[in-house]
């Protein structure tokens, strides 16, 4: 890939807890490319890390998205049917200034799901999750760009970006993705986690009935 094309360097911020987010600073300085093309960013998500498509529908229309993978949103990793990645393939549109420096800035909201309850003899709290950096790329017009184009692999999202070809961008990253770490519980505290719950249910439980007293004796007063 010829960096003169353009390059790009993402990060999770946190990389910790249950919501990171995925930024991405992209360089492309050639001027044709930001005018005729689309830049895209194409994430491949291990089975732990899931994008929330009602979220993202927040960010329109500066962000539009593809994805394929779990649409259950609450399931913890282990009660998932599949333990397949999933794809999110998100299209930037530029703003006036970042067509004319070349300069953008991308945040994309990602999710942990909840992992699996650690024994009661594990010697840690957290579960490190790995996690693969986005690939950026612009997708341009097939009839312009044909001759600098890469193939695309048939079975991810971007094939399904029909009449366009594949620009790739060049990643300077250092690595090519950095690691998550995830809260996880232990089966030592599940008695007391048990007992917790049980307790405010009951307590929630009892003010519901107080309350409702309350309301009906004024009811009857009035």
């Amino acid at each position: 890939m010829d960096a003169r094309i353009g390059t790009y360097e993402s990060a999770l911020f946190p990389n910790h807890g249950y919501h990171p987010t995925s930024k991405t600073r992209i360089h492309v300085p050639d001027a044709s490319l930001r005018e005729d093309c689309t830049l895209q960013l194409h994430f491949v998500l291990p089975p732990h890390i899931f994008a929330d498509r009602y979220e993202l529908q927040n960010y329109a229309p500066r962000l539009q998205f593809t994805y394929r993978g779990s649409a259950n949103l609450e399931l913890p990793v282990f009660a998932l049917n599949s333990l397949e990645e999933s794809e999110l393939l998100v299209s930037v549109s530029l703003n006036e200034e970042e067509k004319r420096k070349g300069e953008v800035e991308v945040d994309v909201p990602l999710h942990l799901r909840y992992g699996g309850v650690l024994p009661a003899d594990a010697s840690t709290t957290h579960e490190e999750i790995f996690i693969r950096h986005p690939e950026a790329f612009m997708a341009c017009p097939e009839s312009k760009y044909a001759q600098r184009g890469a193939v695309a692999d048939p079975q991810s999202l971007i094939a399904d970006l029909t009449n366009s070809t594949i620009v790739p961008l060049q990643a300077a990253n250092a690595r090519e993705g950095e690691i998550v770490r995830l809260p996880v519980g232990q089966a030592a505290h599940s008695p007391i986690v048990e007992l917790g719950t049980s307790s405010v249910i009951l307590l929630t439980f009892i003010y519901l009935v107080f309350k409702s007293c309350k309301t009906f004796s004024r009811i009857e007063q009035s």
